[in-house]
């Protein structure tokens, strides 16, 4: 089964993905947009070194709760170790974890993260693999929290009939995915033209469905590419119709299309011309 297709309400043809922004993707703002129409939710970008290593990380940067679903935890690392345990710590509050290999500023790209990890695809499959192996696709029981500090709780009381502290997500799906940007062909020394992006993003993301990824955010856009630049909605187009297949269900890998996307209206158009899976909401 497709754990995408679990996200989907019926009357929509598509799904819609809150974006993990920085300073905004917090537990209020996740709920508030729940309200009008968004499927699911991402945090913003957490540091996964911080948040394994410091229990101060883990206090400020993370909090959930009941209504808080589907969760989506964006995370940034490029130590397939520390991501596998910053992902086990996750598990029992979200519905998945999401590898950002996306971000183009230059703090990231100078520390090898976000953007800088196109040019590792090893790394990325790593990554991914690390992710996928330390908690189960279909989870059978509830995940007991793990490593957190003794007196802190990333459950925080809302206004939700159904709150309960301290109790753990139940039984259900467990997504790893990545957040991509179309591969710099300059660095694969491939020319510059939208097929020869097209052919090594494609590459990349079938390196990752061997891995285990569940689903795929691209940004039509290169790293070096600025928002001001019309996203490459064809390119997506020809992403998906590659039909890059799950390595577990042999589904194609759903993809989720971000880049130029401000309105319903636009995720609409990006369905309609792309044939993607979901939208990214910027």
């Amino acid at each position: 089964m497709d754990i995408f297709e679990t996200y989907r309400k019926d009357d929509t043809p598509f799904v819609c993905v809150a974006a993990p922004m920085v300073r905004f993707s917090k537990l209020p703002f996740r709920l508030l947009v729940r309200e009008y129409g968004v499927d699911v939710a991402c945090t913003p970008m957490i540091m996964a070194d911080s948040f394994v290593r410091s229990a101060k990380a883990r206090e400020t940067e993370f909090t959930t709760c009941p209504a808080d679903r589907p969760l989506i935890v964006q995370l940034a690392s490029k130590d397939p170790c520390e991501l596998s345990i910053a992902t086990e710590m996750l598990a029992p509050y979200c519905e998945g974890i999401d590898l950002n290999c996306g971000c183009p500023q230059k703090w990231a790209m100078e520390s090898g993260l976000g953007s800088a990890l196109l040019r590792k695809p090893e790394l990325i499959a790593a990554l991914v693999r690390a992710a996928r192996t330390i908690i189960p696709r279909w989870r059978s029981s509830t995940l007991k929290p793990k490593y957190w500090s003794t007196g802190h709780s990333v459950l925080e009381e809302c206004e939700c009939s159904n709150f309960t502290p301290n109790v753990a997500r139940q039984e259900g799906p467990f997504s790893v995915s990545a957040k991509l940007r179309l591969v710099p062909v300059e660095v694969r020394a491939c020319g510059d033209s939208s097929s020869s992006r097209l052919g090594v993003t494609v590459e990349l993301i079938r390196r990752l469905a061997a891995m285990g990824v569940d689903w795929i955010t691209l940004h039509a856009r290169t790293p070096s590419q600025r928002s001001s630049d019309p996203a490459s909605w064809d390119v997506v187009q020809e992403v998906v119709m590659s039909s890059v297949k799950h390595a577990i269900t042999g589904d194609p890998i759903p993809i989720v299309l971000n880049g130029d996307i401000r309105t319903f209206l636009d995720g609409q158009r990006a369905h309609e011309h792309t044939g993607c899976h979901a939208v990214l909401r910027d």
